[in-house]
Protein backbone atom coordinates (compact mmCIF):
# COMPACT_ATOMS: atom_id res chain seq x y z
CA UNK A 1 0.00 0.00 0.00
CA UNK A 2 1.42 3.36 -0.97
CA UNK A 3 0.24 6.58 0.62
CA UNK A 4 1.11 9.95 -0.85
CA UNK A 5 2.89 12.27 1.58
CA UNK A 6 2.12 15.97 1.66
CA UNK A 7 5.39 16.95 0.03
CA UNK A 8 5.48 13.85 -2.21
CA UNK A 9 9.12 13.26 -1.22
CA UNK A 10 10.04 9.62 -1.42
CA UNK A 11 13.17 8.12 0.02
CA UNK A 12 12.74 9.87 3.38
CA UNK A 13 11.99 8.70 6.90
CA UNK A 14 9.10 11.18 6.97
CA UNK A 15 7.59 9.53 3.90
CA UNK A 16 7.84 6.14 5.61
CA UNK A 17 6.30 7.54 8.82
CA UNK A 18 3.39 8.90 6.77
CA UNK A 19 2.68 5.42 5.50
CA UNK A 20 4.58 5.21 2.21
CA UNK A 21 6.14 1.78 1.71
CA UNK A 22 7.87 2.32 -1.62
CA UNK A 23 11.38 0.90 -2.02
CA UNK A 24 13.07 4.31 -1.47
CA UNK A 25 11.15 5.06 1.75
CA UNK A 26 11.79 1.55 3.16
CA UNK A 27 15.50 1.95 2.39
CA UNK A 28 15.58 5.34 4.13
CA UNK A 29 13.91 3.88 7.21
CA UNK A 30 16.28 0.93 7.20
CA UNK A 31 19.31 3.28 7.09
CA UNK A 32 17.83 5.40 9.89
CA UNK A 33 17.35 2.31 12.09
CA UNK A 34 20.90 1.14 11.32
CA UNK A 35 22.37 4.52 12.33
CA UNK A 36 20.26 4.57 15.49
CA UNK A 37 21.55 1.11 16.51
CA UNK A 38 25.14 2.26 15.91
CA UNK A 39 24.61 5.35 18.10
CA UNK A 40 23.00 3.24 20.82
CA UNK A 41 25.93 0.79 20.87
CA UNK A 42 28.36 3.71 21.06
CA UNK A 43 26.47 5.14 24.04
CA UNK A 44 25.29 8.17 22.07
CA UNK A 45 21.59 7.36 22.12
CA UNK A 46 19.21 10.20 22.90
CA UNK A 47 16.39 8.32 24.61
CA UNK A 48 13.11 9.85 25.71
CA UNK A 49 13.07 10.14 29.49
CA UNK A 50 10.70 11.28 32.21
CA UNK A 51 10.65 15.03 32.76
CA UNK A 52 10.75 14.77 36.58
CA UNK A 53 14.38 15.93 37.01
CA UNK A 54 14.06 18.71 34.46
CA UNK A 55 10.75 19.81 35.99
CA UNK A 56 12.22 19.97 39.49
CA UNK A 57 15.17 21.99 38.18
CA UNK A 58 12.88 24.40 36.30
CA UNK A 59 10.88 24.98 39.48
CA UNK A 60 14.11 25.58 41.41
CA UNK A 61 15.22 28.12 38.80
CA UNK A 62 11.79 29.75 38.99
CA UNK A 63 12.03 30.10 42.79
CA UNK A 64 15.45 31.72 42.29
CA UNK A 65 13.82 34.31 40.01
CA UNK A 66 14.69 32.90 36.59
CA UNK A 67 11.63 32.59 34.40
CA UNK A 68 10.98 30.34 31.42
CA UNK A 69 11.92 33.12 28.99
CA UNK A 70 15.43 33.37 30.46
CA UNK A 71 15.84 29.58 30.46
CA UNK A 72 14.61 29.44 26.86
CA UNK A 73 17.21 32.02 25.82
CA UNK A 74 20.01 30.11 27.55
CA UNK A 75 19.04 26.64 26.32
CA UNK A 76 17.50 27.26 22.91
CA UNK A 77 14.39 25.31 23.94
CA UNK A 78 11.03 26.95 23.24
CA UNK A 79 9.11 28.43 26.18
CA UNK A 80 6.14 26.30 25.22
CA UNK A 81 8.14 23.07 25.54
CA UNK A 82 9.71 24.26 28.79
CA UNK A 83 6.22 24.94 30.14
CA UNK A 84 5.07 21.41 29.26
CA UNK A 85 8.22 19.87 30.72
CA UNK A 86 7.87 21.91 33.92
CA UNK A 87 4.26 20.83 34.33
CA UNK A 88 5.31 17.18 33.68
CA UNK A 89 2.76 16.84 30.89
CA UNK A 90 5.49 16.03 28.40
CA UNK A 91 8.48 13.71 28.41
CA UNK A 92 11.73 14.92 26.89
CA UNK A 93 14.92 13.65 25.30
CA UNK A 94 18.05 13.15 27.39
CA UNK A 95 19.83 15.92 25.51
CA UNK A 96 17.00 18.35 26.34
CA UNK A 97 17.11 17.33 29.99
CA UNK A 98 20.89 17.86 30.04
CA UNK A 99 20.58 21.33 28.51
CA UNK A 100 18.04 22.30 31.18
CA UNK A 101 20.14 20.85 33.99
CA UNK A 102 23.21 22.86 32.84
CA UNK A 103 21.41 26.16 33.55
CA UNK A 104 22.57 27.50 36.89
CA UNK A 105 21.16 30.33 38.97
CA UNK A 106 24.65 31.73 39.52
CA UNK A 107 27.13 32.32 36.75
CA UNK A 108 30.23 34.49 37.12
CA UNK A 109 29.03 35.36 40.62
CA UNK A 110 25.91 37.11 39.34
CA UNK A 111 22.37 35.89 39.63
CA UNK A 112 20.82 35.26 36.23
CA UNK A 113 17.31 36.64 36.61
CA UNK A 114 14.79 37.86 34.12
CA UNK A 115 14.47 41.64 33.74
CA UNK A 116 11.11 41.78 35.49
CA UNK A 117 12.27 39.91 38.59
CA UNK A 118 12.41 41.97 41.80
CA UNK A 119 15.59 42.47 43.78
CA UNK A 120 16.71 44.50 46.80
CA UNK A 121 17.56 48.12 46.08
CA UNK A 122 20.00 48.51 48.99
CA UNK A 123 23.20 48.02 46.92
CA UNK A 124 22.01 50.46 44.25
CA UNK A 125 21.09 53.05 46.91
CA UNK A 126 24.60 52.89 48.39
CA UNK A 127 26.06 53.43 44.93
CA UNK A 128 23.71 56.39 44.35
CA UNK A 129 24.90 57.92 47.61
CA UNK A 130 28.51 57.42 46.46
CA UNK A 131 27.71 59.13 43.14
CA UNK A 132 25.99 62.05 44.89
CA UNK A 133 29.06 62.44 47.11
CA UNK A 134 31.16 62.39 43.92
CA UNK A 135 29.28 65.36 42.43
CA UNK A 136 26.36 63.81 40.51
CA UNK A 137 22.81 64.88 41.31
CA UNK A 138 19.99 62.37 41.60
CA UNK A 139 18.29 64.11 38.70
CA UNK A 140 21.40 63.64 36.52
CA UNK A 141 21.59 59.95 37.49
CA UNK A 142 17.93 59.44 36.61
CA UNK A 143 18.33 61.21 33.26
CA UNK A 144 21.45 59.16 32.45
CA UNK A 145 19.31 56.07 33.05
CA UNK A 146 16.70 57.38 30.61
CA UNK A 147 14.20 58.49 33.26
CA UNK A 148 12.97 61.95 34.23
CA UNK A 149 14.25 61.42 37.77
CA UNK A 150 15.42 58.76 40.22
CA UNK A 151 11.89 57.51 40.98
CA UNK A 152 13.02 54.19 42.50
CA UNK A 153 15.42 55.61 45.09
CA UNK A 154 12.94 55.48 47.98
CA UNK A 155 11.80 51.93 47.25
CA UNK A 156 12.92 48.79 49.00
CA UNK A 157 12.83 46.62 45.87
CA UNK A 158 13.54 47.34 42.22
CA UNK A 159 13.43 45.32 39.03
CA UNK A 160 16.54 43.65 37.68
CA UNK A 161 16.20 45.63 34.44
CA UNK A 162 16.27 48.90 36.43
CA UNK A 163 19.33 47.72 38.33
CA UNK A 164 21.13 46.82 35.10
CA UNK A 165 20.40 50.27 33.62
CA UNK A 166 21.67 51.90 36.81
CA UNK A 167 24.75 49.66 36.81
CA UNK A 168 25.79 50.96 33.38
CA UNK A 169 25.48 54.57 34.63
CA UNK A 170 27.48 53.67 37.76
CA UNK A 171 30.25 52.14 35.62
CA UNK A 172 30.34 55.38 33.60
CA UNK A 173 30.72 57.30 36.89
CA UNK A 174 33.60 55.04 37.96
CA UNK A 175 35.37 55.51 34.60
CA UNK A 176 35.09 59.30 34.97
CA UNK A 177 36.51 59.09 38.50
CA UNK A 178 39.49 57.04 37.30
CA UNK A 179 40.20 59.55 34.52
CA UNK A 180 40.06 62.45 36.97
CA UNK A 181 42.47 60.72 39.39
Amino acid sequence: MQVSTQSDEHGTVTGHNHGCRCLKCRAAMCEYDRQRRIRTKAGQADFIVSSELASAHLWELSRAGMGLRAVAELTGISRRNLYWIRSRKMRCRQSTEQRIMRVKTHERGETLKSGGAPMRAREAKHKVDEMVAGGWSKLAIGRAMGNANLWWYGRERIRVSTHLRFQSVYEQFKREQRKAA
